[in-house]
This record gives C-alpha cells, sequence and structure tokens, in this order.
C-alpha cells in the first residue's frame, strides 16, 4: 500500500520591501516652506501697495483720514517694489510680478525728476541773493554745541527753526547774537519757533491756530520787501492731527497769498509734517515752487526714524521728506541742498540759495 509523501512545509523568508518611498530631504523642505512663505508675503505687500496706490488716486484726504495716512506713507513704502520686483523677475512669478511692476513704475515718475541733473539759471552779474536754512532742531535735542557748528557752517542770511525749547533759544541768543543780531525767539517746546536774520525783520507775527506756532516777519533786501514765513503745521499722529494739519496749512496759505497778492514777494520755509504725496504739499505747490525740485540732487529725505536704539546710533533711517522751502517768480532758486548733518536731531536741515533778478 502506496503511503502519501509527505512534503515539509517550508517557511518562505519574509523579503523587505526596496520599492518603500524615501523620507523627503529635510533642506528641500525648509527651503519650500520658506518660499511659499515668501510667495505669500511678498503677494499681501503687493496687493496692499495697490490698495494704497487706489486710495492716493480715488480717495481725498478731506473726506478720509486713511487716505491722509496712506499719501504720508507711500512713497517710502513702495521703495520695497523696487528690491522685491527682480527677485520675482529671477524666480519668475509672474502673478508676483504683475502686482509689483505699477508701483514701481509710479514711484520711478515721481523720482527720476528728481534724480536729473539740475542747470542753474543764468542771472544777471550782482543780482540780489538770499540765503535761508530751515532746520526743525528736535525739542529733546541737547547738542547745543552741534546746533551751534551748524547754523556757523551753514551762515544762512536767514534761519528758521522749529521746535524751539528755552534752554537752545537762550544759547543760541548768547553764542550768535553778533552773526545774527535780529532774532525773534518764542521757545515753547514742539509748538516752539525762531527766526534768526542777518537782516532787519519788521512787522513780525507770532500766531497759533491749533497747537503749532506760526511766524512772519518782512525784511528788506535790495528794496524788495520780502515776507518770510516760519512754518509747522500739526503733525497727523497727534489726535485728530489730520483735521488740525490741514487748518494750520490753510492758515499759512491765506496769509501767504494775501503778501503775494499785495506784490511781496515770499518765502515760505519750515517742517510741514506733508510729504510730497499729500494734499496739503500740492496745495502749497499749486501757488509756490518747492526749492529742491527746481535745484535739489537726489531724493532729499529730511525726516530719520531715530526713536529706536541702533537707529539713533547711525544717525536715523531716511525715510520722508517734509523740510521745505517755497518760493515764487520772479525769485529764482540757484541751490538746494539737504544739509549733511542733523546734530541730534530726527530732520535734516535744509539750505536754500535764492536770486531776485
Amino acid at each position: 500500500m502506496l503511503r502519501p509523501c509527505h512534503v515539509p512545509h517550508i517557511k518562505t523568508p519574509m523579503i523587505e520591501n526596496t520599492n518603500a518611498i524615501p523620507a523627503q530631504n529635510s533642506l528641500r523642505y525648509i527651503v519650500g516652506i520658506f518660499y511659499f512663505a515668501f510667495r505669500a508675503l511678498v503677494g499681501a505687500y503687493a496687493m496692499s501697495v495697490l490698495g494704497a496706490l487706489l486710495i492716493h488716486f480715488f480717495i481725498s484726504e478731506d473726506t478720509s483720514d486713511l487716505a491722509g495716512f496712506v499719501n504720508s506713507t507711500l512713497y517710502f513704502t513702495m521703495m520695497g517694489s523696487l528690491i522685491l520686483l527682480p527677485i520675482t523677475i529671477i524666480l519668475r512669478r509672474v502673478e508676483l510680478i504683475l502686482m509689483l511692476t505699477p508701483p514701481v513704475i509710479i514711484w520711478l515718475i515721481w523720482t527720476i525728476p528728481l534724480l536729473l541733473p539740475k542747470t542753474a539759471p543764468i542771472i544777471p552779474p550782482n543780482t540780489p541773493e538770499i540765503t535761508v536754512l530751515t532746520y526743525n532742531i528736535l525739542v529733546a535735542n541737547k547738542n547745543f554745541d552741534g546746533i551751534e557748528r551748524i547754523l556757523t557752517e551753514a551762515d544762512a542770511d536767514v534761519v528758521a527753526l522749529q521746535e524751539l525749547d528755552y534752554d537752545v533759544s537762550d544759547f543760541l541768543e548768547a553764542n550768535l547774537k553778533d552773526e545774527y543780531p535780529y532774532m525773534v525767539m518764542i521757545p515753547r517746546g514742539i509748538p516752539g519757533m525762531g527766526i534768526m536774520s542777518k537782516y532787519p525783520l519788521e512787522d513780525c507775527e507770532n500766531w497759533r491756530e491749533v497747537s503749532q506756532y506760526q511766524q512772519r516777519c518782512l525784511l528788506t533786501l535790495a528794496d524788495e520787501t520780502i515776507a518770510f514765513y516760519n512754518t509747522h503745521p500739526n503733525t497727523p499722529l497727534s489726535p485728530d492731527g489730520f483735521n488740525k494739519r490741514r487748518v494750520d496749512v490753510r492758515s499759512i496759505l491765506d496769509r501767504a497769498l494775501a503778501d503775494k497778492a499785495a506784490g511781496l514777494q515770499v518765502v515760505i520755509a519750515g517742517d510741514w509734517n506733508a510729504p510730497p504725496q499729500t494734499i496739503a504739499y500740492q496745495q502749497v505747490t499749486s501757488h509756490f515752487e518747492d526749492a529742491f525740485v527746481r535745484m535739489g540732487q537726489g531724493i532729499g529725505f529730511t525726516y530719520r526714524l531715530s526713536s529706536y536704539g541702533i537707529l539713533h546710533r547711525i544717525g536715523g533711517l531716511p525715510i520722508l521728506r517734509i523740510d521745505y522751502v517755497f518760493y515764487h517768480a520772479p525769485m529764482v532758486a540757484l541751490e538746494a541742498t539737504v544739509w549733511h548733518e542733523n546734530a541730534g536731531s530726527d530732520h535734516m536741515p535744509v539750505f536754500v540759495r535764492l536770486a531776485m533778478p
């Protein structure tokens, strides 16, 4: 009888799956996260700048403080697009390129005229000239020697000071009385103002509509009477600041235009707390010339963000142009310069040379 053959059970060894998914490359993973975050942040920035441009062009500051804030910060915030656009072109991110291109074009339209070389107008020999320095010295600034050094080096015929406090006023009156025999000082801290002149000052007026003092004096140069204004419209960063600035600007313009209509030459110097993109600046330049636009070179930032440690140590981060000297024909600008130092202030002085053909 045949017995069934017993076949032993053979265990088949487990074979490891060599086709398992490889582990993620950690470096590529991290790079991917940063790349995604970069795209998201650039996209958010580009959309916010485009929104700000729409507000700038289509909403009036008279109806919205948001428009006033946007116009006050727009020029500086748009500068980021100059850096980001080339990067997005390298990365070939078409959607980001399309969003960043309009801000770059508009910024260049605003800026290129400031960068072009300027040629001083030809004036007849012996034409009377007057030099002006406007300087917000910063109320907390105790660098009196530095302030004196700037005023002495500039040697302007007329100096307009803003944020004049008692200590610095006393110091300047004591130390510069020979260089500037005519002074009208109203030291009041932030609202404080001062005019220092080599020419006699007459019919001086100090007034305050809201919180800031403004000044006006008459001086005579070559038989021409000049109405000289030292101005400091209210900062929009204060409570109801945009409305207060509007009140100050209207008050200054009403007086200046009345002087102009009366046949006086008008020079307006000061810290306007208003960059060129604001309605305040546009209202002034619809009647008067900006000396720096005519004869200055470069962007001309005059305000420096310097409230924080490292920024203060490096002299501040230049972010705005808000200090000006305005004039009108037949007077012409021959020179306009943002001074090379600020002696501890958060503003750079502006020096201007004007001629009266």
